[in-house]
């Protein structure tokens, strides 16, 4: 009996605690009253097949750059706002620190901010760096996918994704670097390299992201070879939160113009 008292008085002063960090958070100030300097910018990602934004990459100041809770807390706070004033918001994508991607007790407190904020765990996207030859656990990458999070690889990440392929977590993205299609439209090797990645994200049941496309030649052979989403200087630059904004209602108004025909199956 003494037991299940202790445990009544343990859940009551979790809940009493629960609801005072959400009463922080509502009084929490708006991410438009922070100082520019506190400020994150985005760069729209946009699915090949829509012309929608399919979701934002946070792009924090220098000095907030690896603090993925600091960056997570104000990309939620935006979304929130933006919400509030009747804009769909986009999933937004949150990197992390290799270290974070490894350790689950690194990652519990990006948990904790999703949870306090009451935000939408599945529209939060974790992006880890490649390994470098590491062969660790992604344990916290793992935690963040068993919680609802959609988890985005580097397709260098051989060692990482092997890992995955024994816990098969829901791989949401494969990143493709720069350095797979530069020139993709004209150089039939470059061609290859590319095709060979989209197949690696098909294996793994992924969407595939082409990150720095910086032609429109590029982005059209990259649609019409299948990639799922594009991000780059020909696509969309890095917007601060207003332009975000605009950008997201004129691509709502007008999908079509940022989508790129595939030919017939």
């Amino acid at each position: 009996m003494r037991l299940i008292e202790i445990l009544a008085t343990a859940y009551g002063h979790l809940a009493q605690w629960r609801q005072g960090l959400r009463a922080k958070t509502r009084r929490t100030p708006a991410a438009s009253a922070l100082p520019r300097s506190e400020r994150l910018c985005y760069r729209p990602q946009i699915c090949c097949d829509t012309g929608m934004v399919a979701s934002l990459r946070t792009v924090p100041p220098p000095h907030m750059e690896g603090d993925a809770d600091a960056v997570l807390r104000l990309a939620l706070r935006q979304s929130r706002e933006w919400q509030a004033a009747g804009q769909a918001s986009p999933t937004m994508v949150i990197d992390i620190p290799r270290d974070m991607a490894e350790c689950a007790r690194l990652a519990e407190p990006l948990i904790w901010e999703i949870d306090r904020q009451e935000a939408d765990k599945h529209r939060v996207m974790f992006s880890a760096p490649p390994s470098r030859g590491r062969s660790d656990p992604l344990d916290g990458l793992l935690l963040l996918s068993r919680f609802g999070c959609a988890i985005e690889m580097n397709c260098l990440d051989q060692p990482g994704l092997r890992l995955l392929e024994n816990e098969q977590p829901d791989l949401a993205r494969l990143r493709i670097p720069q350095a797979f299609f530069r020139d993709c439209d004209s150089d039939p090797h470059c061609g290859k390299h590319t095709l060979a990645m989209l197949s690696l994200a098909e294996q793994y049941r992924a969407d595939s992201l082409a990150e720095g496309v910086d032609t429109r030649e590029e982005h059209g052979f990259l649609a019409q070879i299948g990639c799922s989403v594009v991000e780059g200087a020909a696509v969309a630059p890095v917007l601060d939160a207003n332009a975000t904004a605009h950008f997201l209602r004129a691509t709502s108004a007008a999908p079509r113009q940022n989508a790129i025909p595939r030919p017939a199956a």
